[in-house]
């Protein structure tokens, strides 16, 4: 099971006093701060971990925390050690929907991607009912999906408002969505190019061979040598677009959308914190813009 490993991540993160002081003083700004009174003080802190070690940008970088941990405790952590990490580094955040459970399973829709996960979590039927809307974290280990089991589950009365800002979101982050189909679109069509390419060096290869009229094979010769250079500029093309690729990864999916949805996850926690202070206020007058 995952939970040593995540357990042992957590507190390996939290050594550095001043990284945490400085992202915790980040996250209190967005997410409000939890104080040990708090019934879900626990879960609260929980969550600001993962979002410490899984989601914040380290300060002039582009990586995370446990990015930088796997690059700096490469020769530190054992092998498997390692494996379970590099595991957790895919983790999957979102706010999900529960959509079905069973006695040893729950199926889940990440409503940022709109993407159904299986996840195994035996607990299921104690921690949710069918429609629940909550904020999670899934990460891998040994091939199977599990939860962290660190949730902030919304009250029933919030879902259409978290249904509404979740979609604005998506929709403004619809343009971003398009040029990277554009960029896979270009990339498809550059990668048929080639291979049209290497296909028609195969066949003037070949009857360069069959050739035996000099003034021919000189002919065809040089339409090889166009071919060929055609080739090595569509594969130019495909490595520049490679790297075009990477950095729009990394700069808008890893860093900006990912941001957003934290940002937007954390804002919504905090509005449950409040309700769950103060029951008497109206769920409506703190599940609002």
């Amino acid at each position: 099971m995952p939970w040593s490993f995540l357990e042992q991540l957590i507190e390996f993160a939290s050594s550095d006093s001043s990284e945490l002081i400085a992202a915790k003083t980040e996250y209190q700004k967005i997410a409000g701060q939890a104080y040990e009174d708090d019934r879900s003080y626990g879960s609260q802190m929980a969550l600001f971990h993962e979002w410490f070690i899984f989601d914040r940008i380290l300060p002039d970088t582009k990586i995370t925390l446990l990015e930088k941990m796997l690059e700096s405790q490469k020769e530190s952590w054992d092998p498997k050690q390692y494996e379970v990490y590099e595991g957790f580094n895919e983790n999957i955040f979102g706010i999900f929907r529960v959509k079905k459970m069973t006695a040893g399973e729950v199926t889940v829709l990440n409503l940022f991607s709109d993407e159904k996960y299986l996840v195994n979590e035996t607990e299921g039927s104690l921690i949710f009912n069918k429609g629940d809307l909550f904020q999670g974290r899934l990460i891998s280990f040994e091939g199977v999906t599990y939860f962290t089991r660190n949730f902030c589950i919304h009250p029933k009365g919030a879902f259409k408002y978290i249904e509404s800002e979740i979609k604005s979101l998506v929709k403004a982050q619809k343009v971003g969505r398009d040029k990277w189909k554009a960029l896979c679109k270009e990339m498809d069509s550059l990668k048929s190019d080639l291979l049209k390419n290497q296909i028609k060096l195969e066949k003037i290869k070949d009857k360069i061979l069959k050739a035996t009229n000099p003034e021919k094979q000189i002919k065809l010769e040089v339409e090889r040598q166009e071919i060929e250079s055609f080739g090595r500029e569509i594969e130019n093309n495909i490595d520049e677009l490679k790297a075009t690729q990477q950095r729009f990864e990394i700069d808008t999916f890893k860093i900006e959308f990912r941001t957003d949805q934290c940002e937007l996850a954390h804002r919504l926690n905090y509005m449950k914190l409040k309700w769950e202070r103060s029951r008497q206020i109206d769920l409506r007058d703190i599940y609002k813009n």
